[in-house]
């Protein structure tokens, strides 16, 4: 399967928590689609930025983002919504984890 390309990589699912990483989202942020490979390509680059997606739907982005506390998440919020282009940031703070 791997020569096939069906499975492309092995990987470990950590707990950030353990990690001290007490706030998680998931955060859907509109872009200007002038700006959007923009900001894709900074946002890939940031180390809080876990997963990020281009998505159809709701928002143009979807980023998973570990932070250390709440504070940290705020202002990792407000650093997002300040790039060009950014229209509106939505987070979902994560209060608990049902399923991995």
């Amino acid at each position: 399967m791997e020569s096939l390309g069906i499975i492309k990589k092995y990987t470990a699912i950590v707990d950030p928590r353990k990690l001290e990483y007490k706030s998680i989202s998931f955060t859907g942020v509109d872009v200007d689609p002038q700006y959007l490979y923009d900001v894709i390509n900074e946002l890939k680059t940031k180390d809080f930025v876990k997963y990020l997606s281009l998505t159809s739907g709701d928002h143009s982005i979807i980023l998973a983002i570990w932070a250390k506390n709440s504070d940290d998440m705020a202002k990792i919020h407000k650093e997002i919504s300040n790039l060009p282009g950014v229209k509106r940031v939505c987070p979902s703070v994560v209060l608990d984890v049902i399923k991995e």
